[in-house]
């Protein structure tokens, strides 16, 4: 029985103990879980100073603490800043613990949590518990808590291990808020630079407009939309072609294929009809857009209104006319008046007036210069009355052989080195002419032949037909031209300068009537010349005429 009894007794020892040690692991189940729902409600926190509090309340569930203050790492110039704290500050730590920089500092680079002993003995009975926050990236500040015990035998191994865990989760969230700080600023950067890139591009008197990959509208600014009558507020995002009029979608074809072949296109020229029928000309431009590695991304559409470029480009004409113009007159009006004038002025008061001779003689540059001057200024008249668009044309149907030979005969008349030959094929259909401004066309082709011909020769004028249309080809064996001075032919009081021509008289305004005049009739004119060897100009009249 004694036997029995002790094993009883044994077993009901077992038992109790069995039941203490259950209550010891479920209570530190119990802290464990709550340890670990504290950790996660750090992480998901997004305020530091929540952040703080939450860390400070685990320190609690181990130790009686009567304060803290956390010291923040600035990254400027790596100094510490007091940022957070409870009932003790940055001067009470220093006077009672002597903290400085280089305690903290150290504390931080040991990467342990520590205790610090009061310097002062009638503060023996606190420390200070000294957890240093960083990460696996950075060093983040140290945390500073006043402990209501010696720092003597404070920490346990265990309780160490569990606070630099929550040190570590706490750290972690205190990074996470600086990233989310540091992403949100450089969003909002980002944002106002969006924000002032859009303002730009509002504020261009230009259309902009950029496309994608996908040849997708990724941005339309308002002048765009104006410029080309675009009222789909919904426009970016689709392709151009839905979005775009159907003219300028076409033409947006082309020049996105030119700028991926080219890099760029500059200032293709177009004119847009916007709805009620105004027409625009605009000056298009493209080039390709990259992005960060250099990869093509996109190409952007710069459309630039002409109106006033041409505008401006008219008024430089006329300027440039209005110079030309007065350099003319000092020149060419003044030279014939001088004359006139000189001439008159000796028979009246030199010439013996039984001196027929020299009175017929000086009658006869009165008159030569009379004529220049009378050419002049028809010329003059001319030019005006087409360029403001008062001419009027009185065309009828006609064959061109009567002017052909009409001024053939009327040029030979004029000069005795020269042989005209009119050459006209037979059975050519009739064109639709005014026979008084063709006339005057054909013969300041044929005189000007015969000036720039001054060793003389055959000058052959040419009817024939080609193509649908009436040609009239007046060939020379005279001075011929240079490209440079081909290309400035018909350009209002440009004359050929050299010693050649020096003693050629002429306005400059006979080739610009003689191409406007050929224009009105619905034609062209083209010239081919080789130095020294002579000139061809070809009137082409369509066959009926406009």
């Amino acid at each position: 029985m004694g036997i029995q009894e002790n094993k009883i007794k044994e077993l009901e020892q077992d038992i109790v103990y069995l039941k203490k040690a259950n209550e010891g692991i479920r209570h530190s189940l119990d802290e464990m879980s709550a340890l670990q729902n504290m950790l996660k409600g750090i992480a998901s926190l997004k305020d530091n100073s929540e952040i703080i509090k939450e860390f400070i309340s685990i320190i609690r569930s181990f130790f009686q603490c009567s304060g803290y203050i956390y010291y923040r790492l600035s990254q400027e110039d790596l100094s510490f800043v007091s940022s957070y704290n409870d009932l003790i500050d940055d001067a009470y730590v220093q006077n009672l613990y002597d903290i400085n920089e280089s305690i903290l500092t150290w504390i931080l680079n040991e990467k342990q949590i520590s205790t610090i002993s009061a310097s002062k003995e009638e503060n023996k009975n606190s420390c200070l518990l000294a957890v240093p926050f960083l990460t696996v990236g950075q060093l983040l500040g140290v945390m500073l808590v006043q402990i209501n015990s010696r720092a003597d035998d404070l920490l346990t191994l265990q309780t160490r291990e569990i606070l630099q865990l929550a040190a570590g989760q706490a750290s972690i969230a205190i990074e996470n808020v600086i990233l989310y700080e540091n992403l949100r600023e450089q969003n909002s950067d980002l944002e106002k630079m969006k924000k002032f890139t859009t303002n730009i591009l509002e504020s261009l008197i230009n259309g902009v407009i950029t496309f994608n990959g996908k040849r997708e509208i990724t941005h339309l600014n308002h002048n765009a939309s104006v410029m080309f009558g675009i009222s789909d507020i919904n426009a970016v995002g689709r392709h151009y072609q839905q979005v775009l009029p159907k003219s300028l979608a076409e033409m947006v074809r082309i020049l996105i294929e030119q700028t991926e072949r080219d890099g760029f296109v500059m200032d293709y020229q177009m004119e847009f009809e916007l709805p009620g029928g105004v027409t625009i000309p605009y000056g298009l431009s493209t080039s390709l857009l990259r992005d960060e590695n250099e990869e093509l991304s996109g190409i952007t559409l710069i459309a630039r209104d002409m109106t006033a470029s041409r505008e401006l480009q008219r008024l430089r004409d006329l300027d440039k006319l209005k110079d030309d113009f007065v350099s003319m007159v000092s020149h060419d009006l003044r030279s014939p008046l001088a004359t006139i004038r000189a001439y008159i002025d000796t028979l009246v008061n030199r010439v013996d007036p039984e001196d027929v001779d020299s009175r017929t003689m000086f009658l006869k540059t009165i008159e030569d210069e009379t004529h220049r001057l009378s050419s002049l200024v028809e010329n003059m008249l001319d030019i005006a009355s087409i360029e403001s668009g008062k001419i009027q044309l009185e065309c009828k149907h006609m064959h061109l052989d009567e002017i052909v030979n009409n001024v053939a005969k009327l040029c030979q008349m004029q000069t005795q080195i020269h042989t005209i030959v009119p050459d006209i094929a037979l059975g050519l259909p009739k064109v639709n002419i005014d026979k008084d401004r063709m006339t005057q066309v054909i013969y300041n082709l044929v005189n000007n032949a015969v000036k720039y011909s001054p060793n003389g020769g055959e000058i052959r004028v040419k009817v024939f037909e080609k193509e649908s249309s009436i040609r009239v080809a007046i060939s020379d064996q005279g001075m011929g031209m240079k490209p440079d001075d081909m290309s400035r032919l018909f350009q209002k009081f440009y004359r050929i300068n050299n010693a050649q021509t020096s003693n050629i008289g002429g306005t400059g305004l006979g080739l610009a009537i003689v191409q406007k005049l050929v224009a009105l009739h619905g034609g062209k004119i083209e010239v081919d010349s080789v130095l020294s060897k002579g000139s061809t100009f070809t009137v082409i009249l369509p066959v009926g005429g406009v």
